[in-house]
């Protein structure tokens, strides 16, 4: 009888769709109080602003969690985009000396939060947030640029059906069988 009560409530659940929270990714979020005031910020942050300025407008330390340090590389994909270098080597060192003056920093700013349900056959998983990235770069301690990439709106849906992950769990178990017999079989034909 307690079998047939278990099968009665799982049957009720998958047939209900419930939603379950799966997951939340949150890195800086606090940091603003929306999306909207976190652009608004940075509309209003000019080029050649002072560093410790734009800090204090973005609310930015160096102790920021995930205030990360551009390489050089990366500056000069922000600045320059994916131009090659050409010239005299007097004026490739002139320009890279040029380009030693530039500090980066990025910061990921995103909340996401996922969930999943269990439909007739199938297994939604739902994601909704927003994941951001602010890039600054600094010339000689003034703002170069100033860019906030990514989306400020997330929501995506992911279906599998549960034919696909059975046979995939099918296809893997014979593979792994497989690999197995055949490395047997190579053992033994060894001397």
């Amino acid at each position: 009888m307690n079998t047939q009560r278990y099968a009665i409530l799982f049957f009720i659940f998958i047939a209900s769709g419930c939603g379950i929270p799966i997951g939340k990714k949150d890195v800086n979020s606090t940091l603003f109080k929306s999306t909207d005031e976190l652009e608004s910020i940075v509309k209003s942050i000019q080029p050649g602003t002072k560093k410790d300025e734009v800090f204090a407008k973005l609310r930015l330390t160096s102790n920021t969690p995930n205030l990360n340090v551009i390489n050089t590389e990366d500056i000069h994909t922000f600045v320059y985009g994916r131009a090659e270098v050409r010239g005299t080597p007097q004026e490739v060192e002139t320009f890279r000396s040029r380009l030693a003056n530039f500090r980066g920093y990025t910061l990921p700013i995103t909340f996401l939060t996922r969930h999943g349900s269990l439909g007739w056959f199938n297994w939604t998983i739902e994601k909704a947030g927003h994941e951001q990235r602010l890039v600054l770069i600094f010339d000689n301690g003034n703002l170069a640029r100033i860019v906030l990439e990514g989306r400020k709106a997330v929501r995506e849906k992911e279906t599998s059906y549960l034919w696909e992950i059975v046979w995939d769990v099918i296809k893997g178990s014979a593979q792994g069988a497989g690999e197995v017999s055949a490395r047997k079989a190579a053992e033994r034909a060894l001397p």
